[in-house]
């Protein structure tokens, strides 16, 4: 074998080993990357949970499908004996170029000491198979935060009421842990007008929130053992009231006067606004009714009226009018729904003539059974026992001897 055979030889060994040495390189690297994703819960955030409380459902880990299929993944986590995390589900499939969140909660049961916990939570792909012999390389996405569980814990409270007349309102109230760094980490959330949490003591900082929109926010310190009641007066966008009135020609309905009263205390809101109802028979959407709409809601107080028909008419059945706000940046809906029912001519006659004829079944049996109680007095009247000789009966005449 001469020096250019033995140069070629070599150069062909070389292709070889780069061939058999990158290609399943760039199918793992292929593979590795088949899905990307995150957390919300920063690197090296602290989570502090009381034993014995729960934080619901409000952080989240997601995963974005890279490949041109969709993959399954399913959620997992590894955490100290009695801490448990709570996903809204187990897992999902994710289709070509899609994105799925999967909300968890943290739930600590009074079994675990105090102390300080590691924890990660990741969603693994579960749909790739492993021949034997083979070893398993599934992609997975994952975070990990730092669960700190005090020995001590407190009541926190917070209530939402308007700046206008300190009346509840309600929306989305969230309440955040600020760690000693400065960064809020979330521990609760609830919509209403008052949210109570068993949190570690510390400090807190609570906000009221509209859609995207953060209308108030109030700070406080709880202390172990203790229970804090934070107030947050809102300048927030709410419904005053809602009505409804009928308009009949007899007893034939015509139409309804739909009303209503919006109390903007917030600032004015730019863009499309406008007051709808929802209009549903028997919990089926029948009808999305306008009432108004503006090009800019005022600060204060704006009414809206609108008279209504079906677009079909009236039918038999219940309706439920669903007064509404709809903002470029949110969704306000009034808690009062007034209802309508409305029922069929003849069958309310004859459940009318129904009730009658009950009513007379009744008395006419209350009218009998009188008539023989006052029967049994007549043929037998009543005699004081006193006046009744021994073996006689009351009523008849004694024999003489």
């Amino acid at each position: 074998m001469n020096l250019r055979s033995a140069k070629t030889y070599c150069l062909m060994a070389c292709v070889v080993v780069c061939v058999l040495v990158i290609l399943p390189t760039q199918a793992l690297g292929q593979d590795a990357t088949s899905i990307a994703g995150g957390t919300d819960i920063p690197i090296g955030a602290v989570i502090s949970v009381p034993a014995g409380g729960e934080i619901p459902r409000v952080h989240y880990i997601y995963v974005h499908n890279t490949t041109d299929q969709s993959v399954k993944v399913q959620f997992e986590y590894d955490a100290p004996p009695g801490v448990e995390l709570t996903p809204d589900m187990p897992g999902a499939e994710v289709p070509a170029g899609g994105t799925q969140y999967i909300y968890f909660g943290i739930r600590v049961r009074k079994s675990v000491p105090k102390g300080q916990y590691s924890v990660k939570m990741r969603l693994k792909r579960a749909d790739i198979t492993v021949s034997k012999g083979e070893v398993p390389i599934v992609p997975a996405i994952g975070g990990d935060f730092l669960l700190d569980v005090p020995g001590e814990a407190g009541t926190l409270i917070v209530n939402a009421v308007r700046s206008e007349d300190k009346k509840p309102v309600e929306g989305t109230i969230e309440v955040y842990y600020i760690n000693p760094d400065g960064s809020p980490a979330q521990v609760n959330t609830g919509f209403g007008s008052s949210l109570t949490s068993l949190v570690a003591p510390g400090p807190y900082e609570a906000r009221f929130v509209q859609g995207k929109v953060t209308a108030a926010r109030v700070k406080g310190v709880v202390k172990r053992n203790d229970t804090t009641t934070l107030t947050m007066s809102v300048d927030v966008l709410s419904f005053k009231w809602v009505s409804l009135k009928q308009r009949k020609q007899g007893r034939r309905l015509l139409a309804v006067d739909l009303a209503a009263q919006v109390s903007n205390q917030y600032q004015p809101i730019s863009g499309e606004v406008k007051l709808q109802v929802d209009v549903s028979r028997d919990k089926r959407h029948v009808d999305t009714a306008d009432l108004k709409e503006w090009p800019e809601l005022p600060k204060g107080d704006s009414d809206a009226k609108l008279t209504y028909l079906p677009p079909d008419g009236w039918h038999e059945g219940t309706y439920r009018f669903k007064f509404k706000l709809v903002t470029p940046q949110f969704t306000v809906v009034a808690p009062d729904v007034p209802r309508l029912t409305i029922m069929d001519v003849i069958f309310g006659v004859l459940l009318f003539a129904v009730l009658l004829l009950v009513i007379a079944i009744i008395l006419f049996l209350v009218w009998r059974r009188h008539k023989r109680k006052k029967e049994q007095l007549r043929y037998h009247p009543f005699v004081p026992a006193a006046a009744v000789a021994p073996g006689s009966r009351p009523g008849r005449k004694q024999r003489g001897k």
